[in-house]
Formats: C-alpha cells, structure tokens, sequence
C-alpha cells in the first residue's frame, strides 16, 4: 500500500513539474534579404545565430549600398551566384 501510495504521489509531482514548464514563444521573427534584379527576385533568410559575423557583415555592406548596380558574373543554377 505504500508503494502505490509513494508511486502515485511520484507520478503526480512528475507531471505537475511538467505542466509548470514555460511554453516556449510560438512567434519567431524571420528577418529576410530581397534581391530584386531583371529575371526576378531572390529572398535570403539571415541565421544570425550560426553565423553572426558573416550576417552582420552582409547586412553592413547591404546598408551602405554595395550591392547596388552590381552584376553577377557567375550563375550556376540551383547552387551558386557570385557577383
């Protein structure tokens, strides 16, 4: 009897710590790049987490306008642009 007494109290702080938990925030912010040329348009999404340095970089270089007007030399379709 106090087994199953000890067991079902176990269970019950078992799953009450579980509903305590914080759900985590259902909104993510996804902060995207468009790319608007004369065969159409590109979006590129930012993993600002896996590559900070590089992101910001990019986003740096994109604020100051050194993209603009700038011709890609290379296509590769389906993998690679290089301008």
């Amino acid at each position: 009897m106090k087994k199953t007494i000890l067991f079902l109290w176990f269970i019950l702080v078992l799953f009450s710590s579980l509903s305590a938990q914080d759900e985590p925030d259902s909104t993510v912010s996804l902060e995207v790049c468009l790319l608007k040329t004369n065969y159409g348009d590109m979006q590129f999404r930012f993993f600002d987490d896996a590559a900070p340095l590089t992101t910001a970089k990019f986003k740096n270089l994109v604020k100051e306008g050194f993209y603009d007007s700038l011709t890609f030399y290379r296509v590769v379709k389906d993998h690679v642009i290089q301008a």
